[in-house]
């Protein structure tokens, strides 16, 4: 025998088990299903959707191995397909005799053979529609399933996206926009050459909060100070925390003026705030606030100046909010020496 005829015998029984499609299958799904299932269990292992989104997959992999082993495995029956099927053939079955009995009857009449044609009309079209029908409703069937599933698959996959995109934009602890995403908002702000104010603040000595109440009442200081700041701006308004205990705040179309009630606002609330260490003493919280528009000059270090402004704050005292000034644009270093208060936050 030769190798081209050795080729096709083996290619033949591989098909006849039914493992050349279903392994060129695995082949060609298998990494992406490992990929997706493998990012999904990193996320969240106990959230429902993502693992919804990890067996979807595999699921859609055994329904496509399954019609492989034969036609007769993957039909399914239930009562539409056999109501649908029975429909059919009967309909093929009705046709077949209205039209062969009525050709038979214009071209030979009522004879001994009329019968036989009638047997052949009633019985020939309902066994061989019969079965046909049922594997065309079954796998339509199957089909409208599947659909379903991978359109379950696909909105869990949207899902999956937003809630990515709002991790990789979003602090985790605070719920407010990280620092990339801030920066990115006023560089737009910069571009568009829109009349906005920027403010810079920094929770005060928040250093003694953790050493003296531990850093997870540090934590509910930090989350509740973003609140109180968020309560306090308008729609169009962006904030983020921007280092540990710092936060920045883009005012859209307001003035340095308006922009400095409205760091006011927010540094009166927070240091009103009655807020509770687990021991239930009181801690109190305060902010230092820099104020200045948004330096259109300045894109690459659009902090520079704000940041003087809170420096500024820290050095006249703290939880206050300061201006900037032109006379503020000198080095830190020179302005105000190595102050260790100052480093204390």
């Amino acid at each position: 025998m030769s190798n081209n005829s050795k080729q096709m015998v083996m290619f033949g029984c591989n098909l006849s088990q039914g493992h050349t499609n279903q392994w060129m299958y695995s082949y060609r799904s298998r990494p992406t299903m490992l990929r997706l299932r493998y990012s999904c269990q990193t996320l969240d292992k106990s959230d429902g959707l993502l693992s919804y989104l990890a067996s979807t997959p595999s699921t859609l992999s055994q329904h496509h191995s399954a019609t492989r082993p034969g036609v007769l495995k993957s039909i399914c029956l239930d009562a539409d397909v056999l109501k649908k099927t029975l429909l059919l053939a009967a309909l093929s079955t009705v046709g077949s005799v209205i039209l062969v009995g009525g050709s038979y009857y214009a071209i030979y009449g009522v004879d001994g053979r009329f019968g036989s044609a009638m047997r052949f009309a009633l019985f020939v079209p309902f066994f061989c529609s019969f079965p046909i029908g049922l594997v065309i409703h079954s796998q339509s069937k199957r089909l409208e399933r599947l659909n379903a599933e991978l359109q379950g698959a696909t909105e869990a996959a949207e899902a999956l996206n937003l809630r990515l995109m709002h991790e990789a934009s979003h602090d985790a602890m605070t719920g407010i926009l990280n620092r990339k995403y801030f920066l990115a908002e006023l560089t737009a702000g910069c571009a568009d050459q829109s009349p906005d104010s920027l403010l810079l603040i920094d929770a005060d000595r928040f250093k003694a909060i953790n050493d003296r109440f531990g850093h997870h009442t540090g934590d509910e200081a930090l989350i509740r100070m973003a609140k109180l700041i968020t309560n306090h701006l308008r729609p169009d308004d962006v904030v983020a925390r921007i280092g540990g205990e710092e936060f920045a705040v883009l005012l859209k179309n307001q003035t340095i003026g308006e922009a400095w009630i409205v760091a006011e606002q927010i540094r009166h609330a927070i240091y009103a705030e009655n807020f509770l260490a687990d021991e239930g003493e009181r801690c109190q919280l305060s902010v230092s606030i820099g104020v200045n528009r948004v330096d259109q000059t300045d894109r690459r270090f659009p902090f520079r100046k704000v940041d003087l402004a809170l420096y500024e704050a820290k050095s006249r005292g703290r939880n206050r909010t300061v201006k900037f000034e032109p006379d503020m644009d000198v080095p830190t270093s020179a302005r105000y020496g190595g102050t260790a208060d100052l480093a204390a936050g």
